[in-house]
C-alpha cells in the first residue's frame, strides 16, 4: 500500500504526469526516489505489514542494496533475481512457508508438464494432512533451456580438462545430487582449490 501526501504531485488535469512534474530531467527508479527523498524525507512511502517506510528511509536502503550489488560485480544492464525469506507475506502468522520439487523420469526430455505438476500435488497431500487447505503462491516448470533438462547426474563432464590450467565450472560438471546455482558455486570452490594447490600464493 502507497500513502502519497496531499500536495506531493500535481493533479492530473487531463494531460499525462511527465518528468518536470516530480523535478527530474527522465523517469527511472532512483531519480523520482531522490527527488521525493529531498522534498519529503519523513513523509511516509509505504506501509508494509504495518512497518511505516520514509522517503528517505527507502533511499538509504535503495542505496545500500545498490552498493551490495556492485561490490558482488554487478553492473548497469544486468538482470539479477532478488528473493526474501523474511518478507511476512510469504509466510503470515500461523502458516509455513514449502516449497515442493518433483522431477520426471528419464530427468531429460519431454514430459507432460500438467501430469508431473499432479502427481507432485498428490505426493503433498499424502505427506501433509490438511494440504488441501494450503495456499498455492507458484507453480514453476524448468524445462528445455534450463540446467534441470540438460545438466543431470549421469551426464555430467569432469571439472579437469585435458588443456592445462582449464578447468570446467558449472552445473554441468557438478557433484552426484547438486544442481543449478549451488552447483556452480561448489564446482568454482573445487576448482579453486585445485588452482591454488597447484599454484600455491606468493608470500
Amino acid at each position: 500500500m502507497s500513502r502519497v501526501p496531499a500536495g506531493a504531485a500535481p493533479a492530473c488535469d487531463g494531460k499525462p504526469i511527465g518528468p518536470a512534474d516530480f523535478g527530474v530531467d527522465r523517469f527511472t527508479v532512483t531519480t523520482v526516489l531522490d527527488r521525493r527523498a529531498e522534498q519529503f524525507p519523513d513523509r511516509v512511502m509505504m506501509s508494509i505489514a504495518g512497518i511505516e517506510v520514509t522517503f528517505e528511509q527507502m533511499r538509504r536502503r535503495s542505496c545500500a542494496a545498490a552498493n551490495a550489488l556492485l561490490d558482488l560485480g554487478i553492473r548497469p544492464g544486468d538482470c539479477i533475481a532478488l528473493f526474501t525469506a523474511t518478507c511476512p507475506e510469504m509466510a503470515p502468522d500461523g502458516w509455513h512457508l514449502y516449497v515442493g520439487t518433483a522431477v520426471p523420469r528419464p530427468a531429460v526430455g519431454d514430459f507432460d508438464e500438467a501430469a508431473e505438476t499432479a502427481l507432485l500435488l498428490a505426493d503433498l497431500r499424502e505427506e501433509f494432512p490438511g494440504f488441501d487447505r494450503a495456499r498455492i503462491l507458484s507453480t514453476v516448470v524448468t524445462r528445455d533451456d534450463w540446467p534441470p533438462q540438460r545438466a543431470v547426474a549421469g551426464f555430467d563432464l569432469p571439472p579437469a580438462t585435458p588443456i592445462p590450467n582449464l578447468w570446467n565450472v558449472g552445473d554441468g560438471v557438478k557433484e552426484y545430487a547438486n544442481g543449478g546455482t549451488t552447483a556452480c558455486a561448489e564446482t568454482a570452490q573445487l576448482v579453486a582449490a585445485q588452482v591454488a594447490g597447484r599454484h600455491p600464493p606468493r608470500r
